[in-house]
């Protein structure tokens, strides 16, 4: 018989959060600085990862992406920290989907796990945002905390040490390609997360693709 699916592991953001509600962030940069959306999700590729992984605070990682765009003057303190918090406030609104899942999930049996790329600066507002699910969760890794981050072998493999569970019985979702694609690198289980709706078919597929039967 084929290996069953034991544990199912979310992200955070765009899956257990919405996603980045983008209304008051990037209007700004743009309406003070004349930095486009594009633009700072390009300083975002080459910098975030290290805000993720806790070697630059959000403060720090604004400065990067400012000055990278020519902005030497006027980067204080207050400015800063308004950038920091709003990033931070754009990606903390709930799907209220996937706790709902989640719990039935928890209530046929499945160990949950959360895998997330996160500052430990933004886990005041994942517990606003996720108390809930993160008490349900069996097993918690946040990047920021253990300096590793997605789509990096290490920290699936992380996962799956913390949660108790070989990588081959985990199933993971994540809104991110490149993080399915290293989760699979790393043994995983892995599909985008594109709603709560597609996200059951996948595992439904997968009752009869990896012989799944909670019963046996």
């Amino acid at each position: 018989m084929s290996t069953p699916i034991r544990g199912i592991i979310f992200d955070y953001g765009g899956v257990i959060s919405l996603p980045q509600v983008k209304d008051e962030l990037y209007p700004f940069l743009e309406k003070r600085f004349g930095i486009s959306e594009k633009t700072v999700l390009e300083g975002y590729r080459k910098h975030r990862w290290a805000a993720d992984a806790d070697l630059l605070n959000m403060e720090q990682l604004y400065r990067k992406i400012l000055e990278d765009n020519g902005v030497t003057r006027c980067l204080i303190p207050a400015l800063l920290s308004y950038l920091a918090d709003a990033d931070f406030r754009s990606w903390a609104h709930r799907n209220p989907e996937t706790p709902e899942w989640i719990r039935e999930l928890k209530g046929q049996g499945y160990k949950i796990g959360i895998l997330t790329n996160m500052p430990t600066s933004f886990l005041p507002y994942f517990d606003a945002v996720a108390h809930d699910v993160r008490a349900m969760a069996d097993a918690e890794v946040v990047s920021g905390i253990h300096h590793l981050v997605k789509p990096d072998r290490e920290i699936f493999d992380l996962m799956s040490r913390t949660i108790g569970i070989p990588a081959h019985e985990l199933l993971f979702f994540d809104d991110l390609e490149r993080n399915v694609q290293g989760a699979e690198e790393a043994g995983f289980h892995a599909s985008l997360f594109t709603g709560v709706a597609a996200a059951r078919q996948v595992l439904a597929a997968g009752y009869e693709l990896l012989g799944k039967d909670l019963n046996a």
